[in-house]
């Protein structure tokens, strides 16, 4: 999103080229998907701020048929506004970054 926004990238932005780029291997296409291929850069960035608000954003994002381990890392991406070092750290502790339904 912060691309989209012209914002500076950071690890985060790079979790979430990850988890799209997952998705996309297994299938899955993304929400926003045609709503970007129109060019409604707005409609993309709503979408997406939707989902990173979302109670369960692995179910929203198409991924709840994932283990838990890579709906938490989906979760993380689209939520996680935190440096390399504070994810790395929370995943360390295996503290949830957010929860997801089984």
């Amino acid at each position: 999103m912060e691309a989209l926004q012209r914002l500076p990238l950071g690890p985060s932005s790079d979790l979430q080229s990850l988890v799209f780029t997952l998705m996309s291997l297994d299938g899955i296409d993304l929400p926003w998907e045609s709503a970007a291929a129109a060019g409604d850069f707005r409609l993309v960035v709503e979408m997406r701020k939707a989902i990173s608000q979302a109670d369960d954003p692995a179910a929203a994002l198409g991924v709840s048929n994932w283990p838990l381990s890579l709906q938490q890392l989906a979760c993380a991406a689209v939520k996680c506004q935190e440096s390399a070092a504070e994810l790395a750290a929370t995943i360390a502790q295996n503290v949830p970054v957010c929860t997801v339904r089984k």
